[in-house]
């Protein structure tokens, strides 16, 4: 079985390591290298050509973005996906301008991280073309939401959780779920990513956390 090689860069020592084992455990995936700064990252994903580079964002001598942009260029079959301990805001915007395949927080799942890397292994080219069709789409879309879900569309462009956004709105969960039901029916896309993608493109999100 040919596994999947994974670079790791965090310029804190015991998370790159830790992480390293965790995926190690997969049968399909390999750690192939660890970075503690930009600079290393890009030197490694040239030496190793790596499927997915797992990339931090507040990095010593170049910050995760950019060393996504140089990578994306030396080593072009390599996504990458941005782990951080940032919500969603304009680094957001910048990943996705640097190329990347995937914006995930610090401390989400083990097994959600498992499946962004499957997710950028497998659909590279189609998980990039699927979020610039909904980028288009969204365009033509986000006039059809109501006030409410635009409001819900802003927060989740900041990484909030149901839950948080639940407590800016005054409102329960199970009625956040069912706008984020709704949100994504109409932009036709599949995950809160891409919604908030949209927002991103659109120019949705507040200046101001709630």
């Amino acid at each position: 079985m040919q596994k999947i090689k994974i670079l790791i860069a965090d310029d804190h020592r015991l998370f790159r390591e830790g992480l390293c084992k965790l995926l190690e455990t997969e049968e399909d995936i390999e750690c192939v290298g660890m970075a503690a700064n930009g600079d290393e990252a890009i030197d490694l994903a040239r030496k190793t050509s790596p499927d997915v580079a797992l990339l931090d964002i507040a990095m010593p001598k170049k910050n995760g973005i950019r060393a996504a942009q140089e990578i994306v260029t030396a080593s072009p079959n390599t996504a990458v996906i941005i782990i951080t301990a940032y919500r969603y805001d304009e680094y957001l915007s910048s990943s996705i301008n640097a190329g990347i395949k995937g914006y995930l927080l610090k401390d989400t799942d083990v097994a959600n991280i498992i499946s962004a890397i499957h997710t950028a292994h497998d659909n590279n080219d189609k998980l990039e073309k699927r979020f610039t069709n909904s980028k288009i789409q969204g365009e033509n879309q986000t006039s059809t939401l109501s006030q409410r879900e635009v409001e819900v569309l802003r927060l989740v462009s900041q990484g909030k959780t149901n839950r948080e956004i639940a407590e800016c709105l005054c409102l329960k969960s199970k009625s956040i779920t069912s706008h984020l039901t709704h949100i994504l029916n109409k932009l036709g896309v599949r995950s809160r990513t891409e919604a908030a993608l949209i927002a991103v493109s659109r120019g949705l999100i507040y200046e101001e956390p709630c």
